[in-house]
């Protein structure tokens, strides 16, 4: 791979080289994750995310017309696992999923997680684009809400039974329908 000098950005990736975990150096700021940049990112199996990361791009999914004539294959299609490296300040992982840490931005899902229990943090926010550029997981058949559930994109979880709530949950109510 090929970085600037002060290795943090990612300058070019060769086109054949092809890699099941993804791991950069602990200095990189900034990454735009997406098959011009890593042209064999549908192959990568894991993911670790440097120390010092700020800023993740990633434009890994169909566009929403693309969703709607059936392209919906996440194109990150091999994705199992996520990993933050030590000391990040940036992102958190949560139940398997990457978020922002400033505001629990869902920002990362991996579609081949064995995933079967998801628990949704307290204060999750929710970008309105969730349903058209992030894949499915559909492992996930039980979803654990520990604050009002309001933001999460429960419709990336086509195989969903079971909503539970955590233990002490005083902003939500279950009622069968």
């Amino acid at each position: 791979m090929l970085y600037n000098k002060d290795k943090t950005q990612l300058v070019a990736w060769p086109s054949k080289k092809s890699v099941e975990h993804l791991k950069f150096p602990s200095t990189i700021t900034s990454l735009t994750l997406e098959e011009s940049t890593i042209p064999t990112i549908r192959k990568v199996k894991k993911i670790t995310l440097p120390r010092d990361l700020k800023e993740l791009k990633q434009l890994s999914w169909y566009s929403y017309e693309e969703k709607v004539k059936g392209l919906n294959k996440g194109r990150w299609d091999s994705l199992e696992t996520i990993e933050v490296e030590k000391g990040n300040k940036y992102f958190i992982l949560y139940g398997g999923l990457l978020y922002k840490k400033n505001n629990m931005m869902l920002t990362l899902l991996p579609p081949k997680a064995k995933i079967t229990t998801l628990t949704i943090p307290e204060n999750c926010n929710r970008d309105t684009s969730y349903r058209y550029f992030f894949p499915e997981i559909p492992s996930v058949t039980k979803i654990i809400i520990t604050g009002d559930g309001y933001n999460f994109p429960y419709e990336l979880f086509p195989n969903l039974a079971t909503f539970e709530l955590s233990k002490g949950n005083k902003k939500a109510k279950l009622v069968d329908g």
